[in-house]
């Protein structure tokens, strides 16, 4: 049993484009928030991914909030400012709802979001000896159909 290695019996190729798939519009669709939180905006202005990732609207406010506060004499809620500034803010919902349907983990390290997306979770292998031996005469037996399929004696 000391001898014994694993081999992968299967890899979920759909599932895994599926998951990369997922990933990428996850990541879109955060960028399409921050995007359009940068447009609300004059100037240059630094996003906090980590929060803005977790409650894109909530987060917006917030800061609205904040790059008002000189301006904002009378103490208008954030509710206020998005009418008095016209923003439409709607657009930010719609865009959050889209980013919380996508069930992916974001990770965001220096302000940088990623997704990884890990082969190894779509792959089987076998666990045993016994395994690997039904893998490998499993194996032979499709290479020779695939081979008795592409003969002469096939084609009769």
């Amino acid at each position: 049993m000391a001898n014994f290695k694993p081999m992968m019996a299967m890899f979920d190729e759909n599932s895994y484009n599926l998951a990369q798939k997922k990933a990428n519009e996850k990541l879109m669709q955060l960028d399409k928030g921050s995007s359009w939180m940068h447009n609300q905006f004059e100037g240059e202005i630094k996003v906090n991914l980590k929060k803005f990732h977790t409650n894109m609207v909530g987060y917006f406010k917030d800061f609205l909030l904040e790059y008002y506060r000189e301006q904002n004499q009378l103490g208008l809620s954030a509710e206020k400012l998005i009418d008095v500034k016209e923003i439409k803010i709607l657009e930010l919902h719609k865009i959050q709802q889209e980013y919380e349907k996508i069930i992916v983990d974001v990770v965001i390290v220096k302000n940088e979001a990623s997704v990884e997306v890990k082969r190894k979770d779509y792959e089987t292998w076998t666990r045993t000896e016994k395994q690997n031996k039904r893998l490998v005469v499993g194996n032979e037996l499709i290479a020779s159909i695939k081979k008795l399929e592409k003969s002469e004696i096939a084609k009769v």
